[in-house]
């Protein structure tokens, strides 16, 4: 299962000359998009596929608060920096990093660590990565979604209140 599943510590077998430990794998299904939204909602239970959909949702909104119209562009163009997760020839799929149609093929398990992977701090990568079951991640991620995506609207909302501020700060 190298670098294919989850697993955990269970005992310390030896510590010399290497690290020996006895491991539980976790079967949380496919870690990569699947062919289409209704097998990767299969594969989540109820409360799982309620997070998740919370977490698109969020991902969602969060993304297209915190980008402008040329950074877009720039990550469509870029092909939505997907990487191990899929590029799209169609032209009217928004990529991934977009929050595109294929956020929906991701199992909750894969979208837990796909949107985690999109945090800016490493520290806030781990600690989704060390909580033990989907739903924990699913809610860590959330929550740090609804407190970033509450911060760009009230960004958004001073510059609209305020439009000359940014002109002040840039010296224009």
């Amino acid at each position: 299962c190298h670098g294919e599943c989850r697993m955990s510590v269970v005992e310390v077998i030896a510590e010399s000359p290497v690290l020996t430990c006895r491991v539980r794998v976790t079967d949380e299904g496919p870690m990569y998009p699947l062919d289409d939204a209704d097998t990767a909602r299969a594969l989540g239970g109820d409360m799982e596929n309620s997070l998740a959909d919370e977490v698109r949702n969020l991902y969602r909104d969060t993304v297209s608060l915190g980008l402008d119209e040329k950074e877009v562009k720039r990550a469509r163009a870029y092909g939505g920096g997907t990487g191990s997760l899929g590029s799209y020839d169609d032209d009217d799929e928004m990529p991934m990093i977009l929050g595109g149609p294929a956020l929906d093929r991701l199992t909750p398990a894969t979208l837990a660590y796909y949107v985690a992977s999109r945090f800016d701090s490493v520290d806030e990568k781990l600690v989704v990565l060390e909580l033990p079951t989907v739903a924990e991640r699913l809610g860590r991620v959330r929550d740090v979604l609804g407190g970033v995506s509450g911060y760009l609207r009230a960004e958004r909302a001073l510059k609209d209140a305020f439009p000359d501020a940014d002109k002040g700060e840039k010296g224009e």
